[in-house]
């Protein structure tokens, strides 16, 4: 094994398939129901070779016991971001329960502290990986449009 890992160019398209092929695996494996939200330079496409990739969980099924699911996929997401010779990926270590994003919808108040906390850094580049991804998508748009913040979709 090589003893210094030489990062590589890794597009958005390249790295979003990716991650969605992990997610899929993992979920169809673990019966769970677990995206991720791609934001950050990566997802405007604005970074470098060495740049880290910014992700946070998003948890779409009913169940409360998540975090030793997430646990694991991030074991998984590090392997596959190791392979492109992404060495510190930064997670932004925080979970979205699609329930809380469905009764921000309903609460102006709710949905300016999940917006300005959890969901702070999300932009129009921004994007969902996941199971029901459209769904999910317009989801968060809506969410940011009711925010009046700069839309969050992005469509290829």
């Amino acid at each position: 094994m090589p003893s210094e890992i030489k990062p590589r160019y890794v597009s958005k398209e390249e790295l979003v398939d990716s991650l969605r092929e992990v997610v899929t695996v993992f979920n169809d494996l673990n019966e769970t129901r677990i995206g991720l939200v791609l934001f950050g330079s990566r997802a405007r496409e604005t970074n470098g070779v060495d740049s880290d990739v910014d992700l946070f969980h998003f948890h779409c099924g009913d169940s409360d016991e998540y975090i030793k699911p997430i646990r694991m996929l991030d074991l998984r997401i590090d392997n596959l971001l190791f392979k492109f010779g992404i060495v510190s990926p930064f997670f932004y270590r925080v979970t979205v329960l699609k329930k809380w994003l469905l009764s921000s919808l309903e609460d102006e108040a709710y949905r300016r502290e999940l917006l300005m906390g959890r969901l702070g850094l999300l932009d129009k580049y921004s994007l969902y990986i996941g199971p029901d991804e459209e769904e999910n998508n317009c989801l968060l748009e809506r969410a940011l449009e009711l925010s009046s913040r700069e839309p969050y979709s992005l469509r290829w």
